[in-house]
């Protein structure tokens, strides 16, 4: 599948907020992603012109913690998250990345298989981190070397 990633601006929350909808059960609000794009570091993902996915994240000094990764569902297992996130990964490093975290719903087998697919290990678990319906975080770190 050809994507092409691009920086997400503004403009690209049309597109993202009913992909953000259509995934979680407690959507991000327009002033999160708002965060996030004044960061620089986020991306979105375009497939046939249309955008189908998006990379949240933000650095602090060597570590870039990422904190939002959504596929449309009529793309998913397509490799798009994939493709975003080692776009994402290569570049922060090139910047002086060292360090990447992210938290991902306990039940998330999928999307826990693609971060340990790109090097992520598990590092700890947050109670009760996610809300509707509650469930534990597993926090996993990938550090590069």
């Amino acid at each position: 599948m050809e994507i092409q990633i691009k920086q997400m601006r503004e403009e690209h929350l049309k597109d993202i907020l009913p992909i953000e909808a259509e995934l979680f059960t407690e959507p991000w609000q327009t002033e999160f992603f708002n965060f996030e794009i004044k960061q620089g570091d986020s991306i979105v993902a375009y497939n046939e012109g249309k955008l189908v996915g998006y990379v949240c994240g933000f650095a602090v000094l060597d570590e870039f913690s990422i904190s939002n990764v959504g596929v449309s569902k009529r793309i998913q297992r397509h490799g798009v998250a994939y493709k975003m996130l080692k776009h994402l990964i290569d570049k922060k490093i090139s910047d002086g990345t060292i360090v990447f975290y992210l938290e991902v719903r306990e039940s998330n087998i999928s999307a826990i298989n693609l971060y340990r697919k790109l090097g992520f290990g598990t590092i700890g678990k947050r109670r009760n981190y996610y809300k509707h319906p509650l469930e534990d975080a597993i926090v996993m770190k990938y550090e590069h070397q």
